[in-house]
C-alpha cells in the first residue's frame, strides 16, 4: 500500500499524532526524558520555524497542534524529532525504533469552533484515558500547565549526542552534562485566539481545563471509578503495552 498523501494549506493548522512501536510505553515520563523531549522540540522549532500551539506526550503516543508553511517544513520538523528515539534508547536501554509508523497530520479549518475542539481534545489527554484527574496533573511533556500559569514558553535540555560521541571516540574523559545545553520553546497562540491578551488566553485555557476536569469527575462518580494516579502510572514497565491498542 502506498503512503497517504500529505496536503497542508499554506500556513494551515494541523494536528500531528504518532504512536510508539506496538503501543509500548516508551515515552513513560521518567528521569530526564521529559526535559530532553522538550529540548528536542525546541531545537526542531528553531531549525524549522513552524508555529507550535500545543503538545501532549503520553506514554505511548504524542499529539502536536501547529501551523506549518508547507509539507516540506512539516516533514523536516518531524524528521528532527527522530532524536527522541535516540533518547528513548538511552533512558530505557531500548534497542530498536520507537515509532510504529510515520506521523500523521490532520488539517484543521480556520473556524474557531474547530480549532478550539482540537485544542480541547489535546488537553484532555491523560484525563480521558483515566490516568489523572486533571490535565495539569500529567507528569510528562505537555503545554497545558504553562498555559494555565500564563507562560508562553517551556524549558528543556538538548544533548549534543554527535559531539559527545566524537569526544568519546577520542578517548577523552567526558561527562554528558558538558554537552547539554538549555533550550526554550516559545508557544504560539491558537490562530483563532491570536488577538487575545495573555490573561484572556489563560482564562480561555482555564475554562477548557475546568470543563475537562468536571466531566471526568462526573464520569468517575457515576461509574464508581477513579483515575489511576501519577504514582501508579510511573510504575508501569516502559516495555509493556496496552491490552487493546488504538490503531486509528
Amino acid at each position: 500500500m502506498g503512503r497517504r498523501l500529505r496536503f497542508i494549506p499554506e500556513g494551515g493548522l494541523v494536528e500531528v499524532t504518532c504512536r510508539t512501536l506496538q503501543g509500548r510505553f516508551l515515552l513513560l515520563p521518567t528521569g530526564d526524558l521529559p526535559r530532553i523531549v522538550v529540548g528536542i522540540l525546541a531545537r526542531a522549532v528553531e531549525r524549522y520555524p513552524l508555529r507550535l500551539h500545543a503538545f501532549a506526550f503520553l506514554s505511548n503516543h504524542f499529539h502536536l497542534l501547529a501551523s506549518v508553511e508547507s509539507v516540506d517544513q512539516q516533514k523536516a520538523f518531524l524528521r528532527f524529532l527522530g532524536w527522541i528515539t535516540v533518547e528513548v534508547q538511552h533512558v530505557h536501554d531500548w534497542d530498536g525504533k520507537a515509532w510504529q509508523r510515520r506521523a500523521r497530520s490532520i488539517p484543521t479549518s480556520d473556524e474557531e469552533r474547530a480549532q478550539v475542539a482540537r485544542l480541547r481534545y489535546l488537553y484532555a489527554h491523560g484525563v480521558k484515558e483515566d490516568l489523572v484527574a486533571s490535565p495539569d496533573d500529567w507528569p510528562g511533556v505537555s503545554s497545558v500547565s504553562a498555559r494555565l500559569k500564563g507562560y508562553r514558553s517551556l524549558q528543556g535540555d538538548w544533548i549534543d549526542r554527535s559531539e559527545l560521541h566524537r569526544a568519546r571516540q577520542r578517548r577523552r574523559p567526558v561527562r554528558e552534562r558538558d554537552f547539554t545545553s538549555p533550550e526554550t520553546i516559545e508557544l504560539s497562540p491558537l490562530p483563532t485566539w491570536a488577538h487575545l491578551s495573555r490573561k484572556q488566553y489563560r482564562d480561555r485555557v482555564r475554562e477548557l481545563v475546568d470543563e475537562i476536569r468536571g466531566e471526568a469527575r462526573s464520569r468517575h462518580r457515576s461509574q464508581g471509578t477513579r483515575p489511576l494516579g501519577v504514582k501508579a502510572l510511573l510504575s508501569v514497565d516502559p516495555f509493556d503495552r496496552p491490552h487493546c491498542s488504538k490503531r486509528t
